[in-house]
């Protein structure tokens, strides 16, 4: 089956919606604004992986079923990748001193480990779900988040550790 337009253009605005709350959550950590603001842009994390959800439920692999389920085992490695880099490492083995950036563990060879590993997510599902569509979206999706790690970059991560210019120096944007 393949999608509507209408259902692909809902896709896109999802998509659209959970990056630019992902960029407001971090903008919220750089001074006091209300907590419901703050928690109600986490909501921006689940949208971003609508079409890891929605895909598969409306469209049938382009491959064989073993080769999905081989670029399945990967892409939940990427996801569990992911999961670390972002949501455990960076809170398990947080700097000592606060206000100082994680300089450890995945982000020693990448500022943004995540972007690689929702990156190698998306590719997999270009390849499973080989579609046009698919993959105009998915490439969509990679776009938007390189936005977000631009604007973190550029702006919020150097506002919120003392030392991410030394760290801008130390270590590469993406790899």
């Amino acid at each position: 089956m393949i999608f509507s337009n209408l259902f692909l253009v809902y896709l896109y605005i999802t998509c659209i919606l959970g990056y630019t709350l992902v960029l407001l959550h971090d903008y919220t950590q750089l001074g006091k604004v209300p907590r419901l603001l703050r928690y109600g842009t986490l909501l921006g994390y689940p949208l971003t992986l609508a079409p890891f959800v929605i895909i598969p439920m409306h469209m049938h692999a382009r491959v064989s079923p073993a080769l999905v389920w081989m670029l399945g085992a990967a892409a939940s490695l990427f996801f569990g990748l992911l999961v670390y880099s972002v949501c455990i490492e960076v809170r398990l083995f947080a700097p000592e001193k606060p206000g100082t950036a994680w300089k450890g563990g995945t982000y020693r060879f990448s500022r943004h480990p995540g972007f690689l590993w929702f990156t190698a997510m998306h590719i997999i599902w270009m390849i499973i779900f080989s579609y046009a569509q698919v993959v105009l979206l998915l490439a969509a999706c990679i776009f938007l988040n390189l936005i977000v790690i631009t604007a973190e970059d550029r702006w919020i991560f150097p506002r919120l550790f003392t030392d991410y210019h030394e760290y801008q120096k130390e270590v590469p944007f993406i790899l």
